[in-house]
């Protein structure tokens, strides 16, 4: 049962590779299920990742980018990444919850989680994108310490764009 369940996150090792799969479902489930309140299902097609990326992050993991799993026993439930650091600067990436964990914690965990392994890599501040019509994720953003800095910018994937005039805000926090 998800409520008594006790999340711990760890950075990704080489023997999560079993996880491969699970991971790749709970990622493009976040991204395009119907159920999720995180869902970019209506504004962006296709799917979020696939196992090569998985399985290139986790062999690599630490060289440059570290990638963080949030478990419900064995079972990955959620995923994050900190990207190599630039001028004091990590940027967030992959964050994804399983839609049946949402509104359930994960996500915070993993923030937080991933704030360690950004200073440990030498950052003082946290960046990430997020597209501008999405905005009770940029709501939680804020909660969590966010602002948006700069101007909007074209999305990197714009081809795969369902709606018109989508842009990407850039967020960023001290750590």
């Amino acid at each position: 049962m998800v409520q008594d369940s006790v999340i711990h996150v760890r950075e990704a090792v080489i023997d999560d590779l079993r996880h491969t799969n699970n991971v790749v479902r709970v990622v493009n489930a976040a991204y395009h299920s119907e159920g999720g309140w995180t869902t970019a299902a209506h504004i962006v097609k296709g799917i979020r990742t696939d196992a090569k990326e998985i399985e290139s992050l986790v062999r690599n993991n630490g060289s440059p980018d570290v990638l963080l799993y949030a478990f419900d026993g064995d079972m990955v439930v959620g995923t994050i990444v900190a990207k190599q650091v630039v001028n004091g600067e990590s940027e967030l990436s992959l964050l994804s919850v399983a839609p049946e964990y949402q509104s359930k914690g994960v996500g915070k965990k993993l923030i937080y989680a991933v704030y360690e392994s950004m200073r440990r890599m030498g950052a003082t501040k946290a960046v990430l994108e997020v597209l501008d019509v999405r905005e009770e994720l940029v709501a939680w953003y804020l909660k969590l310490g966010f602002a948006q800095v700069g101007d909007k910018t074209k999305f990197y994937w714009d081809d795969r764009l369902m709606l018109p005039n989508v842009r990407m805000i850039t967020m960023k926090r001290k750590i």
